[in-house]
């Protein structure tokens, strides 16, 4: 069935690299339902299979413009596969759909800048496959100090097989 798999990183204001998909939905106040819906702890349920055709990463409503920025041009993304890097890829490159579709910002009264960063994720040729208690991870590296703590989401795309 088609499913997406998500899961939410805390930038903080210090640099730090985040290891998403690593614990269960529910399995704790810190992973709430809307948070993520991880179905295991850094694997998937022995009887489940996901294969993963798309990336993307959506940008928390409340962010500041220069946070934007300061990501998506320093920050990279990896998917570890049962501790093997199988894929990365610069954080511009995931940018999903609705996430962050421009801005307008004043200097001055005689200068302006109009910026816009809409994406549609990151879309896999060859879709990376993702077999029940095989361990796996996104793993986020924040090269950069933010201006105040950020949620940022990454959803998985893909096929789930269960049973």
């Amino acid at each position: 069935m088609d499913w997406c798999l998500w899961d939410v990183a805390s930038f903080g204001t210090a640099a730090a690299v985040h290891e998403l998909f690593q614990n269960r939905s529910g399995s704790d106040s810190n992973n709430p339902k809307h948070k993520t819906n991880m179905r295991g702890s850094g694997s998937l349920p022995v009887n489940e299979k996901f294969t993963i055709r798309k990336i993307g990463l959506q940008f928390d409503n409340q962010v500041a413009l220069a946070d934007v920025f300061a990501l998506t041009d320093s920050a990279y993304v990896e998917i570890v596969v049962s501790d093997r890097i199988v894929c990365e890829l610069p954080l511009i490159a995931i940018v999903d759909r609705n996430s962050y579709n421009g801005a307008i910002e004043l200097a001055s009264a005689a200068a302006q800048a109009a910026i816009g960063r809409p994406g549609d994720g990151y879309g896999f040729r060859e879709p990376i496959e993702l077999s029940g208690g095989d361990s796996f991870s996104v793993r986020i590296t924040q090269t950069t100090v933010l201006s105040a703590a950020e949620d940022v989401r990454v959803n998985l795309y893909g096929d789930l097989v269960t049973g």
